[in-house]
């Protein structure tokens, strides 16, 4: 079993959150999930060919290697170039052959950031297994969630068998957000990044206002995969997915799909708006995040503050 730590420079990030939960404050959070796939045919086969030895090494090392490499990405982070440096992502849980990590968001443009260091942990450890000669590759699903409205920050309490006495109660995630982001994440590719709509939204923002020229490239990288059920999400509409592309940029696979219409960032913008106009909030709004310092992504939504004022009363008087 693989023990779940939190990095010294993620606590700002878990306090954060912690407090939100605590105090049912306005969170927005970005969540990353990342896994092996086709793990369960290279399970099968490395156990035939090997005598069921060492087909569990490539895993062990995955669990404990990709997120000390997704946070070496954030400590290279120059804070002279950048104003909005993001905040370190805090490992939230493994669940089978995937690692889930989320980090809270004080500004809309952090978002450029997370997923440059994002896409290139994952580039980076996929070179890391084709140079080792292991088959599998990583494939990686990115989205966003607000708090307490339409989505939870909850405390689990802590084992009742559990000999560690010091453990704080771990932080988990519900609602429609979060269960969006987990179903996006049946259309991820080792070569292909999923992005959710929402965080989409402040990506393609951002990205009209960014100088560095070094995020440029991920506008360049955005393909639209048409529209899916996500069964459950999205009151049982079809949900526009979005990805990015991670094929090198030499390759034949990324001159076809260069052949397609551009997915550029005006277009992106003005494609979530209509979206977020003939779609119910309780399903998908503009994401907001209080008190950023950007003039967009922070006007709350009509009846938000009602909605947080009743969880607050409801969360006072549970017993």
């Amino acid at each position: 079993m693989v023990k779940i730590k939190t990095n010294k420079y993620a606590k700002e990030s878990e306090a954060i959150v912690r407090k939100a939960e605590k105090d049912n404050n306005w969170c927005m959070c970005i969540f990353f999930s990342v896994d092996i796939e086709g793990s369960t045919a290279y399970k099968s086969e490395t156990r035939k060919k090997h005598n069921d030895i060492d087909w569990c090494d490539t895993f062990k090392t995955f669990y404990k290697n990709f997120p000390i490499q997704f946070l070496q990405q954030y400590s290279a982070i120059d804070d002279s170039t950048t104003i909005y440096k993001p905040l370190y992502p805090v490992l939230w849980k493994y669940v089978g052959d995937e690692i889930l990590f989320y980090a809270p968001l004080t500004d809309p443009r952090q978002t450029l950031e997370h997923i440059r260091a994002f896409y290139q942990t994952i580039t980076n450890y996929n070179d890391f297994l084709e140079k080792q000669k292991i088959k599998p590759r990583c494939k990686g699903t990115a989205w966003i969630a607000g708090f307490p409205v339409n989505n939870r920050i909850v405390l689990m309490p802590k084992s009742a068998t559990s000999t560690n006495q010091k453990n704080n109660d771990s932080i988990d995630f519900v609602g429609i957000s979060i269960d969006c982001g987990f179903r996006l994440t049946k259309f991820a590719t080792s070569h292909k990044l999923v992005i959710s709509l929402d965080l989409l939204w402040m990506i393609a923002d951002s990205l009209l206002k960014e100088q560095n020229t070094l995020l440029k490239f991920i506008e360049s990288k955005i393909k639209f995969a048409g529209y899916h059920d996500l069964k459950g999400v999205f009151s049982g509409k079809p949900y526009p997915v979005f990805w990015l592309s991670m094929f090198n940029d030499k390759t034949i696979e990324n001159q076809w799909e260069n052949n397609a219409a551009p997915c550029d960032c005006k277009s992106i913008v003005k494609f979530c708006n209509t979206i977020a106009k003939r779609t119910k909030p309780s399903d998908f709004i503009k994401p907001f995040i209080e008190n950023n310092k950007t003039n967009n992504f922070k006007s709350i939504p009509k009846n938000f503050e009602q909605q947080r004022n009743i969880i607050k009363s409801y969360d006072k008087n549970e017993i």
